[in-house]
């Protein structure tokens, strides 16, 4: 379900102010887990978003700039956020990563 510029600007500044409050003496490790929730959630959003400006047919140039970053700055990103989002697809070719390199032993001559 698509989210509106509004309620988006909402929850950022809802974010924005939450994060800025003090954090109580015995809260510490539940505020910990909650922004490493809020990081992970994040990263796959911008992973998302990433994804459909190259699926609409912009540029890693264009993506990047709206980034801060160069295209191969974002392209780069790009990967990393879908190695973390996505771990278990080799981002190169989209399908799963090998578990284990097998070789074949040769037989030796007797």
């Amino acid at each position: 379900m698509p989210v509106s510029e509004e309620e988006l600007e909402k929850l950022v500044a809802e974010m924005v102010a939450r994060a800025q409050a003090e954090v109580p003496a015995d809260a510490g490790l539940e505020v910990l887990a909650a922004l490493t929730a809020l990081r992970r959630a994040l990263l796959a959003v911008e992973a998302r978003a990433i994804y459909a400006a190259r699926a609409d047919g912009y540029h890693w140039a264009r993506i990047g700039a709206a980034l801060g970053l160069s295209g191969q700055g974002a392209g780069r990103r790009a990967r990393q956020l879908h190695q973390l989002v996505d771990p278990a697809l080799n981002p190169a070719t989209g399908r799963p990563h090998r578990r284990g390199h097998y070789r074949r032993h040769r037989r030796r001559n007797p």
